[in-house]
């Protein structure tokens, strides 16, 4: 019992020196995003610049939680835009594709953000 508790304390003191991914300031103007899209920033925001949001540039305000901005750029034909997971099953391939019209990208987004079992309702 005595090494068992010892083994959780150590486990959560390593989990506490974990480093979240670095945060900078994107201030306002003219802002170039992974070298093809010219975003005008009106405000500042914060940007992640690692981890999960390597590959797609994310921006909030107040926190992912609340508030976020990705951006999807110079994507090739057939490219996922996520990982397709493992569980549950039946979830299908989010892959983007050159010639999809406005309703086909929102039902793209529509299935990567309820994938979870949340709700989405397009007004």
């Amino acid at each position: 019992m005595n090494r068992r508790l010892w083994m959780t304390l150590l486990a959560a003191a390593l989990a506490g020196c974990a480093t979240p991914p670095p945060i900078t300031a994107v201030d306002s103007g003219e802002k170039l995003v992974k070298q093809r899209l010219v975003v005008e920033v009106a405000t500042p925001w914060n940007q992640f610049e690692r981890g999960a949001f390597a590959q797609v540039p994310m921006w909030t305000h107040e926190g992912i939680t609340v508030d976020a901005l990705q951006f999807y750029v110079g994507l090739k034909n057939g490219e996922l835009i996520a990982p397709t997971p493992k569980e549950p099953k039946g979830q299908r391939d989010l892959a983007f594709k050159s010639g999809m019209q406005a309703a086909e990208i929102v039902a793209l987004f529509q299935g990567l953000w309820t994938r979870d079992g949340s709700s989405f309702t397009l007004d």
